[in-house]
C-alpha cells in the first residue's frame, strides 16, 4: 500500500506536467517537433551537450548560417524522416534525404551529458564517420545504451510516444519550435 502511494505521488505530477502548457512546464529548454503524424516534445540537455543543443536550436530557429537554408529560414521545416530502422530508430535532419547531407559544417561529438539512449525516446545527433555531426538527428524507439558511446545524446522525449510509434520513413517534419522555460533557458 505504501509503495503504491509513493508511485502514485510521483506518477500523477509527471503525467500532468508532460501534457501541460508552457506556463505549466518545468524550467528547461524544449524542442517541439511537429510532424505529419503529430508532435514530439523533447527536453534538451543544454548543460551536458551545449554545443549540440546550441547548434540544433540555431538551425531550428533559422539563426545559424548554413549551406541549405536562407538566413532566417528554419532549417528542419519540411524535411522528411529519410531513414527508418524498423522498431529501432527514425532519422531526419538531412536536406538531401541521402543520409550524407548536412548544413555545410560539422561539430564534434560531446560526451558526459545528463541523458542516455538507455531509454526509448532519446534524441541523438547522427554523426559522420569521424564522430562529428551537423544537422542529422535520430530518435530511438527502444533502449540502446551502446549509442551513448558513439553519438551525442542531447534530448529526451517527454511527450509524444504514440506519435513516435506511428512515424515512418517519408513522413514530414513540419516544424521544430524551441520552447524556453526559465531564466537559464532564456539565455540560450
Amino acid at each position: 500500500m505504501k509503495r503504491s502511494l509513493v508511485l502514485l505521488f510521483f506518477a500523477i505530477p509527471a503525467i500532468l506536467w508532460s501534457f501541460g502548457t508552457p506556463d505549466e512546464m518545468a524550467p528547461g529548454l524544449y524542442a517541439d517537433i511537429s510532424t505529419s503524424r503529430g508532435n514530439l516534445l523533447f527536453l534538451l540537455d543544454y548543460k551536458g551537450a551545449p554545443l549540440t543543443v546550441t547548434n540544433f536550436c540555431g538551425l531550428a530557429e533559422g539563426s545559424l548560417p548554413n549551406s541549405f537554408s536562407s538566413p532566417g529560414e528554419p532549417y528542419f521545416d519540411g524535411l522528411t524522416f529519410y531513414r527508418e530502422a524498423p522498431d529501432y530508430a527514425l532519422f531526419s535532419g538531412d536536406p538531401t534525404d541521402s543520409g550524407e547531407g548536412g548544413p555545410g559544417y560539422t561539430i564534434p561529438r560531446e560526451t558526459g551529458g545528463a541523458f542516455s539512449a538507455a531509454v526509448p525516446g532519446a534524441l541523438l545527433m547522427d554523426g559522420f564517420f569521424s564522430e562529428a555531426s551537423g544537422s542529422r538527428f535520430f530518435i530511438t524507439m527502444i533502449p540502446d545504451s551502446f549509442l551513448d558511446t558513439k553519438f551525442t545524446v542531447f534530448g529526451q522525449m517527454v511527450d509524444g510516444s504514440k506519435t513516435l510509434k506511428k512515424l515512418k520513413k517519408g513522413d514530414i517534419v513540419k516544424s521544430v519550435k524551441i520552447i524556453r522555460i526559465g531564466d537559464q533557458a532564456e539565455n540560450i
